[in-house]
């Protein structure tokens, strides 16, 4: 959603809640395909008032009455809708533009430090190494990244190592995923993209997302 909006990463709290409001707005296979609003007051949720994130919006200037949009409003960027379900949450245009910007210079900074200690350390340690193949080394490549950064951007590393773990903070850092399922069958890790594979299936089939049929159930005119 913020992707999307190209909100500032200063909002997350705000998408957050936005996202639960929004949530409990949508029916859900686990009350019978009705919305937690409902269930909970006893009637149908009013929506509106709804507008997608991150569109314009205009706040009205008090006492102001020019004709002119621009004159009698301030523009701004909706970013949430507030307690009383009838009113938006804006955040000011030109500032949210200015933190986005700041941000994404910041986050660009740090990401090319990533890729030239990464590749340091890749220059350092011998082609298919077995000890980075089974993450035996993951602390020197920790090491490596938080030595190139500031004491604030290396403990955003160690929080970051500490919650996804080797094997998802490494899919964030190395840049040569296979593209296709042909590219993940012939490469080295064909095994781990086949398990991968295998248990997100099986989540799906679990949260009950898709039934399988038996071919003969589907018409000869109809693809799978």
């Amino acid at each position: 959603m913020q992707i999307h909006a190209s909100l500032p990463s200063n909002l997350w709290d705000e998408l957050y809640v936005i996202a639960s409001y929004l949530n409990n707005l949508t029916t859900t296979k686990s009350l019978s395909s009705k919305t937690p609003y409902k269930k909970w007051f006893k009637k149908k949720p009013n929506l509106s008032h709804l507008r997608e994130i991150g569109c314009h919006a205009f706040v009205l200037i008090q006492n102001q009455h020019n004709p002119k949009i621009y004159e009698c409003s301030i523009e701004c960027i909706l970013v949430g809708v507030a307690s009383t379900d009838t009113t938006t949450q804006n955040s000011c245009l030109e500032h949210a533009i200015e933190e986005s910007q700041q941000s994404a210079i910041h986050v660009k900074a740090i990401q090319d430090e990533q890729r030239r200690a990464l590749a340091e350390l890749r220059a350092a340690v011998p082609p298919h190494d077995p000890e980075i193949a089974d993450g035996a080394t993951q602390r020197e490549l920790q090491e490596t990244l938080a030595d190139s950064l500031g004491p604030e951007n290396a403990q955003y590393l160690d929080d970051l190592f500490a919650t996804l773990g080797h094997s998802a903070y490494s899919a964030i850092q190395l840049e040569d995923e296979p593209n296709s399922w042909e590219e993940a069958q012939a490469s080295a890790d064909a095994q781990h993209w086949l398990k991968g594979y295998q248990d997100e299936l099986k989540s799906l089939k679990e949260m009950g997302i898709y039934k399988l049929v038996p071919r003969s159930a589907v018409p000869q005119d109809h693809k799978i």
